[in-house]
């Protein structure tokens, strides 16, 4: 009997234990990258991209870019298409499992560039509630290799976070 007590007891503990290591989770569907949490470069095998990262408890920065090939118009070519790198800030709570994804079907080459250029994404928890969290895009100007060297103001970087939890321009953006 005492033995049995003894081993309910420590399977309890071990469960409690395993419990507490768990780390909430933020994965992305197939065409984000996650490239930092925090500031903190994510580390991947050569040749790889980042899906999923492990999170802690608070407000976690994550930067991602969206980058996927799609078929041209004719369906005959893909096309490469890319955004700037945005900021996701994400309020994590314990032990939850979070998804990026995209707010809208990706279906033609058009919409992804659209896309690329204002990301409308949602992140959501493992049962499909809208999590906490807000966009920040980057806007970067690339004048080339001699232009971004001899440039005064070099490859300018705005910052413009969202009101709303897309990344949709205003009309001052949209001018620009």
């Amino acid at each position: 009997m005492n033995k049995l007590i003894t081993i309910s007891v420590s399977l309890m503990l071990l469960m409690l234990s395993v419990n507490l290591c768990f780390a909430s989770t933020l994965s992305a569907s197939k065409e984000f990258q996650i490239l930092s949490v925090n500031g903190k470069k994510i580390e991947k095998p050569f040749f790889s991209t980042a899906k999923a990262v492990d999170l802690k408890q608070g407000i976690q920065k994550v930067s991602i870019v969206y980058n996927t090939l799609v078929r041209n118009d004719e369906g005959s070519e893909l096309a490469k298409v890319s955004s700037q790198t945005f900021l996701v800030t994400l309020k994590v709570k314990k032990n939850k499992k979070y998804r990026l994804l995209a707010n809208i079907d990706i279906d033609s080459l058009n919409t992804a560039r659209k896309f690329a250029r204002h990301p409308d994404i949602k992140v959501e928890t493992s049962n499909g509630k809208p999590a906490d969290f807000s966009v920040t895009l980057s806007k970067y100007k690339d004048y080339g290799f001699l232009g971004n060297i001899f440039k005064k103001d070099k490859a300018l970087r705005i910052s413009t976070p969202s009101p709303q939890a897309t990344a949709k321009p205003t009309k001052s953006q949209d001018k620009k």
